[in-house]
């Protein structure tokens, strides 16, 4: 039984997870972080996420501000919109299709939700020379979210991506807010107010080429589990199987928020199986020492272990283990093979 495994191409957006950084406080030089910076003359936040308090998060992201007046007034309709901009590590090919994705939460005290947020790939940079307010007449693209619902989670990362088909020379990024014609939706009853505004968390922000749309899954499944966690039943002690959709920082045990659905799933198999026993086995692949490897592929180990233990499961069901690169099931020389060497086993030891 396979659980799965996550097949990760070049991210050819750099810090992609904001974790490189020169300052803690602020977002607010150009010097806050490596390769970002900010386009227009407003002030995007960069966020420890540990003040905002949600799990699966890195350590760090990026907070995004959309602000504007019901009507347009003397010094126009938008007031204060933040973005984000980086250069990619290579350009984009024509015609060739690429997956961008990406962690939403909206902030807790937000009022006001929106049925998307928009991001651009340029050849040039785009830049604003005096003010803050939203860049028009630049080509942008929607994140998908739900067909049916704002994004409006403030308890749960939102995994939100969209399937581009390159013009060709695509050299920049910009994520922030586009549409002139978007209307913010109140959360609330009542708003009197004439300002509007929204306040959003960005994180793990990833641009890959693939070969089919297929792969770029954009539905948003926090209530529908990847798998079926009472197929662990037809299991057998010491068969082993590979945890599906469990997706780490690089080179780092954060457990990063788009493993939710796959940790929950293991966690109800552990729950409905009260005298089901485990061990929790991570690997890598062959790139490094592989000193590191061991440790990196133990932590791996910890991480979700520790998921289970913070949920209520006894420590004593669970024993974790790092191989390192060893028992690899699939190449080392392609990505694509290395990528499958990179994983979390789930080993039955007692049910």
């Amino acid at each position: 039984m396979v659980l799965g495994f996550a097949v990760n191409a070049q991210n050819l957006i750099p810090n992609g997870d904001f974790e490189k950084h020169k300052h803690f406080f602020s977002f607010r030089s150009l010097s806050s972080l490596s390769t970002w910076y900010k386009p227009n003359h407003a002030t995007p936040d960069y966020r420890y996420t540990g003040f905002i308090d949600k799990k699966f998060a890195d350590n760090y992201c990026v907070g995004l501000h959309l602000q504007f007046h019901k009507e347009n007034t003397y010094f126009g309709k938008y007031i204060n919109v933040e973005y984000v901009q980086i250069k990619l590590l290579e350009k984009l090919k024509v015609d060739k299709i690429y997956c961008l994705s990406a962690n939403v939460l909206l902030d807790l005290k937000n009022e006001h939700a929106i049925p998307c947020l928009n991001f651009s790939l340029t050849p040039k940079a785009i830049k604003a020379k005096k003010d803050n307010k939203m860049f028009e007449n630049v080509t942008y693209y929607n994140l998908d979210y739900s067909e049916d619902s704002l994004m409006r989670d403030k308890k749960n990362w939102m995994y939100v991506c969209k399937t581009i088909q390159a013009k060709g020379n695509e050299k920049y990024f910009t994520i922030g807010n586009f549409d002139t014609a978007m209307n913010l939706t109140s959360l609330v009853k009542k708003n009197r107010s004439n300002f509007l505004d929204t306040y959003y968390y960005v994180d793990n922000i990833s641009l890959v080429e693939i070969k089919d749309s297929a792969e770029c899954d954009c539905q948003y499944k926090r209530d529908k589990p990847l798998i079926q966690p009472t197929k662990i039943d037809t299991l057998n002690i010491g068969d082993q199987l590979v945890l599906k959709k469990v997706f780490f920082a690089t080179n780092k045990s954060n457990l990063l928020p788009e493993s939710s659905n796959a940790l929950q799933a293991l966690l109800k198999a552990m729950e409905d199986n009260p005298n089901l026993f485990i061990e929790i086995i991570g690997y890598t692949d062959n790139i490094g020492n592989e000193e590191k490897n061991i440790l990196l592929s133990e932590n791996r180990a910890i991480a979700v272990a520790n998921y289970l233990i913070e949920n209520g499961i006894s420590e004593q069901r669970i024993k974790k283990a790092g191989f390192g690169s060893s028992n690899p099931i699939s190449d080392n020389i392609t990505e694509a093979g290395r990528a499958l060497n990179r994983r979390i086993e789930i080993k039955i030891l007692n049910k």
